[in-house]
């Protein structure tokens, strides 16, 4: 292959997108939990078929490349199920930070400008209910699914989910192209001015930062990661997309709390 003087030719490792992790996952390790949630619990093959689903619900309502998928809520399996949808059609998911006020929630839904908003109703309901109603636009626009309601509530991200068909996107001749260098996940900061700006993660950059941390962490298939803290800071994230990168199983609790954390390690 031809290439350019001083740019090296890319290999299929380069190549790989976060998208192709969920797939070599469910066919190397079929049996193996990748992820404990309370009284969920998915193995690879599982897993990939919810973010199929969704993947396939998403395309029938038109959210595709370049769209925000939002998370409004505490730490979940769900996170990774829409990462992973964001991963295969060429979208962005975006974690707030769940701590926020009204106001700070309302800016970010206007500046993220999101196409899919995943809200949770306990303990910080009150809040994007208050940001909903004040970024107006922004937020009439996008589509609202409740993480926490049941699945028999027709807005709620499980109903919406399970409408979808269990099908690899990159199946259909439509689908679209995901490179290495897409976005794929959006972390609010506001460390380089002072004021809060979405920063964006490319395929490349976050299987380089998961292999370089399962490399420091001694991160393999058999380990398993409590995700007890805020799942909008990289600095948690960055131990979960290792383990996903690794084979090895994510286990969520919504936040910290001393009784549930010291079941969840005796436990599991």
């Amino acid at each position: 292959m031809r290439h350019h003087v001083g740019v090296p030719e890319l290999t299929n490792l380069h190549r790989f997108t976060l998208a192709d992790t969920f797939r070599e996952n469910r066919r190397n390790r079929p049996l193996d939990e990748a992820v404990v949630d309370g009284d969920v619990r998915l193995t690879w093959p599982e897993l990939d078929d919810r973010i199929n689903r969704l993947c396939s619900a998403l395309a029938d309502r038109g959210v595709g490349h370049g769209d925000v998928i939002l998370w409004m809520g505490q730490n979940s399996h769900r996170i990774l199920e829409c990462l992973g949808a964001a991963a295969k059609t060429g979208a962005v998911c975006c974690v707030a930070n769940w701590r926020s006020s009204a106001d700070e929630l309302a800016f970010l839904i206007g500046d993220a400008g999101p196409s899919v908003v995943v809200w949770q109703d306990e303990e910080v309901g009150e809040a994007v209910a208050g940001a909903r109603e004040q970024a107006g636009d922004a937020s009439h626009s996008a589509l609202w699914l409740r993480h926490d309601a049941p699945a028999s509530d027709p807005d709620s991200y499980e109903a919406f989910l399970v409408s979808g068909e269990p099908r690899d996107p990159e199946e259909s001749a439509s689908a679209a192209v995901v490179t290495e260098s897409d976005p794929v996940l959006m972390l609010y900061t506001a460390a380089f001015s002072g004021r809060p700006k979405g920063a964006l993660l490319t395929h490349s950059g976050v299987l380089t930062q998961a292999l370089l941390m399962a490399n420091l962490q001694r991160i393999d298939s058999d380990y398993r990661y409590l995700n007890c803290g805020p799942l909008f800071h990289v600095a948690t994230f960055m131990t979960t997309l290792a383990t996903l990168a690794m084979a090895g199983t994510n286990i969520f609790t919504p936040r910290v709390d001393a009784e549930a954390l010291c079941r969840i390690i005796s436990t599991e």
